[in-house]
């Protein structure tokens, strides 16, 4: 038969409740199939069809024992009662069994292929000794027509997309940790008694000049539809957003990936945002600072009227001076659980998500309006600013704070099942097998999720069935019962005698089972559950937790921390420099003795030049003359290098830096300063235009041996004029040929300068 039937008669379609009636009608009232089928309006080809296989599922089951009382029609399976169970290799029971291992795979995000299941159902029907086709043993896997089967007799399963969840995230959302965040939520709120306009939560998230475009309108069947955007990658910039319980919004924080921030990179944001700069485009410990200010600034909170800031506990936002500037200014920094903001997060929860949906639509409109244009960060405040005011508003607000238990304060808001993908990894905590009453919350740390507990339970087989009570164990328990009929003054000698009698009765008698039950095989028996192995005892990393920063506690140790990562750091940077200075020495003297020899051997060779022309004319006043010029000019190189060796001019102007009041006009050369991440670089260039806002159009030289020229293709930059370090006197030209007479020297003195 084809995978998938058309009906070509249109004839109406029977329920398979009807036909399910029916079947029970002729096994049970033993009615004929006739009468059954005009009674309940079934075909009977149809129902002689049902009804044979209801039969034969009925006489396979009844060699096994399912330990379970049940009326007639409960015990009546139902592989004969579907129309996708034909020559079916599971009952009932097991395919029920192999669904749920499939669904809990699913809840401890360890979830199964479509192979892995067909892979899963080939062993556990080799587990079982079913029969089943020829192909399957072969290739070692059930067959494909199963699984389209399986999945038709399931109608609760099928293939889904799952995301990505990271190991962290998965082991970090835990009872335990939510219980610790929200035991520190319930202290700032007894201690301060915060109202809903108090509290507010504050998050990072990077905007990239390319993201991905929006659904679009394509030919149906097209393999590939395709969408313009700026470029392959794209350049981040962040975007810091603001929330308070209520609904209310602070205008958002932009952080570039510039040193120096200019005006024009706000044109078009949301009113009162602000904007500044970083050379990665990341938060950092300084900006955070400048974030709460920007906080303070619109809460008017003080040491009188604090609030509390909901954060994560990056690095950037647990500096020495966030938490005193947080502290002089009545802000009570609190964070949550580390990989847990994706559930416990307002702004993750609820907010975030809209804003970058809106954000695609808003990238790809701004692309089809300006073709060809790409999008720089100089667009991104712009075209994030009606994002920002569609996805911030109070619903959403709102609801990604009663979502996450935040306000209203509900601690049971995430049930068992929302922390089942801890479960692979969730494992005592190795001081716990010690002294148990050393921590009052060691029992958190204890797998406690129903799930865990379902688990555990149903690999546990019956004492009562598998394993009969032996003799020994009757006698133990009617021996106590005759010490109590001995020890009790009513009790007579008779009584005990037949209780005697009763005990060599139970000893010599076997134990008889009226019902032998076999335990039930489960997938988890051919393929167990993912579990990761016992946590390693001597782990050096601090475990991160949730914390209130500005607690007195927690700021001493904070400060303890940077002192010792300032050691650290103090300890690398020494040990850098004297690496450096140590290289710098070695090739400086590798330098100087590659030019002695050189200069040796030139001076050998005009001392045999003027050897071989005094032995030919030794009368020679010229030869003698030019001997001892050479010699004199080899005893003074082996003395000492001159100046001009080293690159360093004797007569050269002192370097002075550029003053406030100096002007700088066309044609002037000046020294340009670069910073990099590691260091700086200088430039020189020529001024040709003087630029709007106090800037310089500067055209650069290119630096050759204590000489500069300008290149091939000119390199042209604006300049602002904090970055010129130096105004250059004006250069004088190398004397020699048309090829030479292209380079200038300048009579300054370099050599503190990392030139380019």
């Amino acid at each position: 038969m084809v995978r998938n039937y058309v009906r070509k008669r249109n004839e109406p379609v029977v329920s398979e409740a009807k036909i399910r009636t029916a079947v029970l009608d002729v096994l049970q009232n033993k009615i004929s199939i006739r009468i059954a089928s005009t009674k309940h309006g079934v075909k009977k080809s149809t129902l002689q069809d049902r009804v044979k296989k209801a039969r034969t599922a009925r006489g396979q089951n009844a060699f096994s024992d399912s330990g379970n009382e049940s009326s007639d029609e409960d015990s009546l399976p139902s592989i004969g009662l579907s129309k996708y169970a034909t020559r079916q290799v599971f009952s009932v029971p097991e395919e029920n069994e192999l669904e749920s291992y499939l669904k809990q795979s699913s809840q401890i995000l360890y979830g199964l292929t479509y192979q892995a299941t067909r892979k899963l159902a080939y062993e556990y029907a080799v587990k079982l000794g079913k029969h089943f086709p020829q192909q399957w043993k072969t290739n070692e896997i059930a067959g494909v027509e199963w699984m389209r089967s399986f999945m038709k007799r399931h109608p609760r399963l099928s293939l889904r997309k799952p995301e990505n969840t990271s190991v962290a995230r998965a082991s970090a959302f835990n009872k335990y940790n939510v219980e610790d965040f929200f035991k520190n939520y319930s202290d700032v709120q007894i201690k301060y008694g915060f109202l809903p306009n108090r509290i507010w939560n504050t998050d990072e998230t990077g905007i990239s000049t390319v993201i991905q475009a929006p659904k679009v309108v394509a030919e149906t069947g097209k393999r590939v539809v395709g969408q313009c955007v700026s470029g392959e990658r794209g350049t981040l910039v962040t975007f810091c957003g603001i929330i308070s319980a209520t609904g209310n919004t602070i205008p958002p924080m932009y952080i570039y990936p510039r040193v120096r921030i200019k005006k024009h990179f706000l044109n078009g944001s949301t009113p009162g945002a602000i904007g500044y700069g970083s050379k990665s485009g990341w938060m950092t410990a300084q900006l955070f600072v400048r974030l709460l200010g920007h906080i303070s600034n619109h809460t008017q909170s003080s040491p009188t009227n604090p609030i509390l800031l909901l954060m994560d506990n990056h690095e950037t936002h647990v500096s020495v001076e966030a938490i005193n500037y947080s502290r002089d200014h009545g802000i009570v920094l609190l964070s949550f659980p580390p990989h847990c903001t994706h559930k416990m997060q307002p702004l993750d929860k609820a907010v975030y998500g809209p804003f970058k949906q809106k954000c695609k639509v808003s990238f790809n409109d701004h692309i089809l309006n300006n073709p060809g244009a790409p999008i720089t960060i100089y667009d991104i405040a712009k075209l994030t600013s009606e994002p920002y005011l569609q996805s911030f508003t109070p619903k959403n607000i709102t609801s990604g704070f009663s979502s996450t238990g935040l306000w209203p304060i509900n601690r049971l808001i995430f049930s068992d099942s929302d922390f089942f993908g801890a479960y692979a990894t969730d494992r005592p905590q190795p001081e716990s097998t010690g002294d148990l009453t050393s921590q009052p919350n060691d029992h958190l740390n204890q797998p406690s999720t129903s799930f865990n507990h379902s688990i555990n339970s149903s690999n546990i087989p019956s004492t009562s069935s598998d394993h009969p009570p032996s003799a020994s164990d009757h006698l133990t328990s009617l021996n106590d019962v005759s010490v109590h009929c001995v020890t009790n003054e009513v009790k007579t000698t008779a009584m005990i005698r037949s209780i005697i009698d009763e005990i060599i009765d139970v000893v010599t008698k076997p134990p008889v089972n009226i019902i032998s039950v076999h335990p039930i095989v489960k997938p988890s028996d051919v393929k167990s559950f993912p579990k990761a192995p016992p946590r390693k005892t001597n782990r050096k990393s601090r475990i991160g937790k949730s914390r209130i920063y500005t607690s007195t506690p927690e700021k001493i140790r904070v400060e303890e921390l940077e002192d010792i990562r300032r050691q650290k750091l103090d300890k690398s940077e020494t040990k850098k420099k004297l690496v450096i200075q140590t290289s710098v020495t070695k090739l400086k003297k590798k330098s100087l003795k590659t030019k002695l020899n050189v200069q040796e051997k030139q001076t050998k060779k005009t001392l045999r030049k003027v050897t071989k022309r005094a032995n030919e004319s030794p009368t020679s006043s010229d030869s003698e003359s030019e001997y001892f010029k050479a010699m004199k000019k080899k005893n003074r190189f082996l003395e000492s290098p001159s100046d001009s060796d080293t690159g360093m001019e004797s007569d050269c102007d002192e370097f002075t830096k550029l003053l406030d009041d100096e002007t700088i006009s066309c044609d002037d050369f000046v020294l340009v300063r670069f910073p990099t991440k590691k260091t700086v670089v200088y430039y020189v260039g020529q001024v040709i235009e003087l630029a709007e806002y106090g800037e310089f159009v500067i055209k650069y030289l290119r630096h050759s041996q204590n000489r500069f020229h300008f290149p091939f293709v000119d390199d042209i930059s604006n300049v602002a004029r904090c970055d010129i370090e130096s105004k250059l006197p004006k250069p004088n030209t190398v004397a020699g040929n048309a090829r030479l007479a292209s380079f200038l020297k300048f009579n300054v003195n370099f050599s503190s300068f990392n030139l380019k």
